[in-house]
């Protein structure tokens, strides 16, 4: 498990990183077997293109941090809707998985 203080150092970075593609940060962390789930809200209207671009880069910072996962997905960014933008997940993979993004609702 990823100690609050690595998280809150975590958030800190990601925050300085996402702005100004990112109104907010919010981080829900691990519980039992769910890996931390950090949630972006967008503040402009973003393409497909750039949201997946952003959460690339996220996914890089906080790969530093959490640790890898060997059966399962290590975290999450869940990209929440604005103008158009449909509720996204972007999955940070490990244990011979790769990142995958899919639309929440699929």
């Amino acid at each position: 498990m990823t100690s609050e203080e690595a998280l809150a150092d975590l958030a800190q970075q990601l925050r300085a990183h996402i702005v100004p593609d990112f109104d907010n940060l919010t981080i829900a962390p691990e519980e039992d077997d769910c890996p931390p789930i950090f949630a972006v809200y967008p503040m402009h209207k973003m393409t497909h293109d750039e949201v997946v671009s952003a959460c690339k880069e996220m996914a890089t910072i906080i790969r530093d941090v959490i640790p890898e996962s060997p059966d399962g997905w290590s975290a999450a960014i869940i990209v929440e809707p604005w103008y158009g933008i449909d509720r996204t997940i972007y999955f940070i993979g490990w244990a011979g998985r790769t990142d995958e993004w899919q639309l929440a609702n699929a």
